[in-house]
């Protein structure tokens, strides 16, 4: 079905699977908070945690094993530093990488070019919808915290569950603008996929190594998860500079993807 705009048409596409990912970035939130109260009544659980390796624990964005007995810290461990970014830049890349690499590889971009609508309208209404689909997704996250944050008596304040929200919405905004920008030089989904795929994997892991290899420290200003993970965002708040970087490589990202698009020959 063809909607007056490539924003309505994305938007339209993901409406039943927008619902799931919603459920289950809803489900990880409830679950980790709701741990919380039975993992801080562990007796010398303190002890047992200064066991782990600091590799182990570097992976989950902990630099100190103490952190994780404060509410901060664990659902920090779990939403923002491990498995929360991950899902949601996963999200973001399959977005970017359906506006244009999809649609060419699919075959059907020969319809949207046939419609009444520039190659930068079509670019820009594919990083708008990319853009309201994983704000509703980390919506879910956001609602889950503040819902359950005087149940679980997390003593999260409403600011600083905003301001990691915010981040790591932006983080996944990034990766999605990358593959919306791979999409639109390559237009190969296959390349796509793969390149967005290896700059999470390598952003990610860097970010977890450099905090115990410091030959790696230099190399770690590079990754986004760094910008984003400078400290526990839940107890940390706002982090503007971070969050304006972020934002200004996705926006970069988008002229990418614009200007690459526009010059390339599209096989239809």
């Amino acid at each position: 079905m063809m909607l007056r705009s490539v924003f309505g048409k994305t938007l339209w596409e993901r409406r039943r699977s927008i619902i799931w990912w919603m459920l289950g970035m809803a489900a990880l939130a409830f679950l980790t908070v709701a741990f919380w109260p039975s993992l801080r009544d562990q007796a010398g659980l303190g002890d047992f945690l200064e066991s782990f390796p600091p590799e182990l624990l570097a992976l989950f964005g902990i630099e100190n094993a103490q952190e994780l007995l404060t509410p901060a810290g664990f659902v920090s461990s779990r939403l923002y530093a491990s498995i929360g970014p991950i899902l949601l830049t996963v999200f973001g890349i399959s977005v970017g990488t359906s506006v244009m690499a999809g649609e060419e590889d699919r075959g059907t971009m020969d319809i949207l070019l046939a419609q009444p609508v520039s190659r930068r309208r079509l670019v820009l209404d594919g990083a708008a919808a990319m853009t309201v689909l994983v704000s509703i997704v980390a919506a879910a996250l956001l609602a889950v915290l503040f819902a359950t944050n005087p149940i679980f008596d997390l003593g999260f304040s409403g600011s600083a569950i905003v301001a990691a929200n915010v981040g790591i919405t932006l983080l996944a905004l990034l990766h999605g603008a990358l593959a919306l920008a791979v999409g639109g030089i390559t237009g190969n989904r296959g390349l796509t996929l793969g390149v967005a795929t290896a700059v999470v994997v390598f952003g990610w892991f860097i970010n977890a190594l450099a905090e115990i290899v410091d030959e790696l420290k230099p190399v770690q200003e590079i990754s986004p998860f760094h910008w984003f993970l400078q400290g526990t965002p839940l107890a940390r708040g706002w982090d503007w500079p971070a969050n304006a970087l972020m934002a200004a490589v996705t926006v970069a990202f988008v002229v990418v993807a614009v200007w690459a698009f526009e010059r390339r020959d599209v096989a239809t």
